[in-house]
């Protein structure tokens, strides 16, 4: 729509669906809420009432506009959540009305209410508070499957992990931790390798720099790692890959080299190298009850005390653009949450399909409007509400014209 004719209207979180959307992708302030209107859940799905969701890097990606695109497709911001079931559909067994559940859907979780599949949501143990949840499911089950499913860790394991401050680095580094393994992560940032060495981790060096392959190299004897969990592009990727021993498993978690295309040489896997690439919100349809799996173990073991709830940055999500800016700034630790409120009012933009078509100040003219289809047309108009309308003929009207315009006034 354009500006003019953008209507908003005043809802209430605690019964209307609002979702969050950014109107000029790469205006970050340009995000607002957009008014949608809350459907039953089909079979196999449910609806949840969002209590609070997070910030994942390609929500960076979007706001800023540089999300892959397809065509067709629109992604939206918020693949995880966590809140209280509303409605469950037919078929549905694992969850039903009031169950406090986390998980992941594709149909953006900035929202006041989400539609789910019941195999990408999980009912929450008992211990796990509903209010951080929604920090665990994308990064955790990407942390797992990347290193349980794929790399098959264990306790003899030397494995590096990226960005290890971060959302996924926090989980991955306990889940090897609690594997086992000995432990290697880069940091981008003083603060963010002081916060590492906090976690006790021993080995920690500078994901900005190149040096972190050859220090390594240095530090276990010229062996290298067994793991490495990337998220670095370019030159730093190649790096790493180099950085493995005999065996080795690289798995990618990052998009930028995917989606570029980025030429690989083959020479490092002389040494019975495997590579993985992992992206979550494809496995949601690719292999849906692999996802539940997942969810079912983070959760599980994180209510056991096996894992830790990551560290949390709270924002209201009325404040989502100030979040947006810290995590894209790499300005956090841990993983930034969007607080969603059921109470007070608030405005949203009506989609255009809400939106009148005909204005009630605008003027409109039809040719030929005394005959009997510009007649019509008039009449059709009139009951839009239009404002104005101008009939052009090359002849007066006639007696049953007369009554029609009549009948429109």
């Amino acid at each position: 729509l354009r500006a003019e004719d953008r209507r908003s209207t005043v809802l209430d979180p605690a019964s209307d669906g609002m979702r969050l959307e950014v109107r000029s992708p790469g205006d970050v302030e340009s995000l607002e809420f957009n008014a949608f209107t809350r459907v039953p859940p089909g079979p196999g799905q449910i609806e949840v009432s969002v209590t609070a969701s997070s910030i994942n890097f390609a929500d960076v990606l979007v706001a800023f506009g540089r999300y892959p695109s397809f065509d067709g497709y629109k992604q939206q911001l918020g693949l995880d959540f966590a809140g209280v079931v509303t409605a469950v559909g037919p078929g549905v067994t694992e969850h039903k009305v009031g169950d406090e559940v986390a998980g992941i859907s594709a149909n953006g979780c900035w929202s006041t209410f989400v539609l789910c599949d019941e195999r990408h949501a999980v009912t929450l143990p008992s211990g796990v508070p509903l209010q951080e949840a929604a920090a665990v499911p994308a990064v955790a089950a990407t942390a797992w499957y990347s290193l349980h499913d794929l790399a098959r860790i264990s306790p003899t394991d030397k494995v590096l992990i990226h960005s290890g401050s971060g959302g996924v680095g926090h989980a991955a580094i306990a889940i090897a931790r609690a594997a086992g393994c000995e432990i290697f992560a880069t940091a981008g940032s003083p603060e963010r390798r002081q916060v590492l060495h906090d976690m006790g981790i021993e080995h920690v060096y500078d994901s900005r720099s190149l040096d972190f392959a050859d220090e390594i190299r240095r530090d276990t004897g010229g062996y290298g790692v067994d793991v490495v969990l990337n998220s670095l592009p370019g030159a730093a990727q190649r790096a790493g890959l180099e950085l493995l021993a005999f065996g080795g498993r690289f798995v990618e978690i990052g998009k930028r080299d995917i989606y570029g295309d980025t030429r690989l040489g083959l020479f490092p896997f002389r040494k019975n190298l495997s590579l993985y690439a992992v992206d979550l919100a494809l496995l949601t349809h690719s292999h849906p009850e692999t996802v539940r799996r997942l969810l079912t173990t983070v959760y599980q073991q994180i209510a056991d005390g096996v894992l830790p709830l990551p560290p949390t940055t709270h924002f209201p999500i009325g404040e989502a653009a100030a979040a947006v800016r810290l995590v894209g700034g790499a300005g956090h630790t841990g993983k930034v949450l969007l607080d969603v409120s059921h109470h007070g009012q608030s405005t949203a933009v009506l989609p255009p399909e809400q939106v009148a078509v005909f204005r009630p100040d605008g003027s409109y003219i039809i040719t030929g409007g005394l005959g009997g289809l510009g007649l019509y047309l008039a009449g059709k108009l009139a009951e839009a509400g239009c404002g104005r309308i101008v009939l052009t003929s090359r002849s007066a009207p006639n007696a049953e014209a007369e009554a029609a315009i009549a009948k429109m006034r």
